[in-house]
């Protein structure tokens, strides 16, 4: 018996549908008992529902507090929201390494960087070619080189934005401490600043071009099909490369990249002290330099900004936490080196120390879901997780536990910080040491610079001015893929009347 083709084509589409159902059902079938919407057990449109926005990270506080802290949110995801599984998670020996979730940061598809490379011996030996990079080894003038680019920042506010009683000249805080954070890791990595603070704008659009791959980067990270098609042979030819003729976009980018790189290799190649000629005798190769350039040039800039800014608008919106700030700087300022702050001195600041926490611990600078994998079945918080899952964490749900941090753990109180017994303390810094996977596997590289950068220009910003926003009903708007953008983030500077005006 011959079958007509509409016949065939019916049996076709009906094993298609078959299969497509069986799949999925296996799929449910392995987490059916781990709580969560109804929809996330079938499909991932819960999850791409909230990451498409940019909203997932204070939607996933809402799950874990309605399910519990380990919450199904696709077929093959469950969130965490409990501090100290999460640090069993991440730590060294746990069995877990990164999930493939990582790899849609790659901009090259053929070279791993520190931040996509998924085996956990590979990564460890790559992170021991950077450390030193980071670390600042042989760069005896990288805290006077951000000590320059302060600087530069309080002459963009006097020249700009000072505001007076009678004059307003609001200042883009989002965009502002973007500029400062990149002048200072292309002076700290390159040997010079690319001046946004002296120009005051976004040289060649290159932070709005980031700001715009973050969305379609954060959505194919969900997408895995879609990422191994963008890094097929079939796509490479169309994908961005560095070209003579781009100044903008991410051609542009990445030509800023090579152009830094090119000045290090042949004939004629320039020796600085600065990061990048560490990454360029530690061993790698030239395309591993490349990338790991990018993601000095990137990688920690947004998060640190984030931090600055943040702890800006918490500290702008608590007179009190303000006031107290303000009266420990004043007393440090008698004996502290001008014009900018030492950082032995400013890491001997409580008050200061405790607002830089404080802040990031409202709102992580960081707050993508960072999965973890496993190859063997695991047991969280009591609940069996197979083999093979995505176990991502609630970064905001971690921060904000009443049984870590107190009944008040959703207010910005940085006295917490310092008024804690040992043993609570203890457990609060435990917790919030995974804004930077501190004693992890994948602790973050610039941490050290991180804190640099908040202790030096909180100080110096809060010695001179008094921050407020512009429009306090609606301060700000953001979205969040995995590192948070601010747009209409307006303050008002005002010279304080008690500062002698250095």
């Amino acid at each position: 018996m011959v079958l007509s083709s509409s016949t065939t084509f019916f049996i076709g589409a009906l094993g298609v549908v078959a299969y497509a159902v069986i799949t999925r059902f296996i799929l449910w079938r392995r987490l059916r008992h781990i709580p969560g919407p109804l929809i996330a057990g079938w499909t991932k449109l819960w999850l791409l529902r909230h990451v498409v926005p940019g909203k997932l990270c204070t939607r996933l506080v809402d799950i874990c507090n309605e399910y519990g802290p380990v919450v199904r949110i696709a077929p093959d995801w469950v969130v965490c929201g409990d501090a100290a599984e999460i640090q069993r998670i991440w730590s060294i020996r746990s069995g877990y390494s990164r999930a493939p979730w990582y790899k849609a940061t790659r901009l090259d598809p053929e070279e791993d960087n520190v931040l996509t490379m998924l085996d956990n011996k590979r990564h460890h030996r790559l992170r021991a070619q950077l450390v030193p990079a980071y670390a600042g080894k042989g760069m005896d003038n990288q805290e006077q080189l951000v000590d320059e680019q302060i600087e530069k920042l309080i002459a963009l506010i006097e020249r700009n934005y000072l505001s007076t009683q009678t004059t307003l000249r609001p200042c883009n805080l989002g965009r502002i401490m973007q500029y400062l954070t990149q002048d200072v890791i292309t002076a700290v990595g390159f040997g010079k600043a690319t001046g946004y603070l002296e120009v005051d704008e976004d040289i060649l659009g290159v932070l709005e071009t980031c700001e715009a791959l973050l969305a379609p980067g954060h959505i194919i990270m969900f997408l895995p099909l879609v990422r191994q098609l963008l890094e097929s042979r079939l796509a490479r030819p169309f994908l961005p490369k560095p070209k003579p003729a781009d100044v903008h976009g991410i051609g542009g980018l990445l030509g800023i990249i090579n152009k830094h790189v090119d000045t290090r290799y042949g004939e004629e190649k320039v020796r600085r002290n600065d990061m990048l000629q560490t990454l360029v005798e530690s061993g790698l190769r030239r395309p591993q330099v490349e990338a790991e350039s990018l993601v000095t040039l990137f990688g920690g800039t947004d998060s640190t900004s984030t931090a600055l800014r943040m702890t800006i608008f918490f500290l702008s919106t608590n007179l009190s936490a303000c006031r107290k700030l303000q009266a420990e700087i004043d007393a440090a300022a008698k004996t502290a080196s001008r014009p900018v702050i030492a950082d032995e001195h400013a890491k001997k600041l409580p008050y200061l120390q405790a607002c830089i926490k404080e802040g990031m611990r409202m709102w992580p600078p960081s707050m993508a879901l960072l999965p973890k994998i496993s190859d063997h079945d695991q047991v969280i918080c009591g609940i069996k997780v197979p083999a093979g899952t995505n176990v991502g964490w609630s970064g905001l749900t971690v921060m904000k536990d009443r049984r870590v941090f107190g009944e008040n753990a959703d207010v910005f109180e940085p006295s917490r910080w310092i008024d804690a017994g040992p043993e609570k303390l203890k457990k609060m810094e435990g917790t919030y040491s995974l804004i930077f996977a501190t004693g992890t596997a994948w602790e973050c590289l610039g941490k050290r610079l991180a804190y640099v950068e908040l202790s030096k220009v909180l100080f110096e910003l809060f010695h001179r001015y008094d921050f407020t926003m512009v429009n306090p009903m609606q301060p700000f708007q953001w979205i969040n893929h995995g590192f948070t953008v601010h747009r209409g983030m307006d303050v008002s500077i005002t010279k304080r009347e008690m500062c002698d005006g250095e």
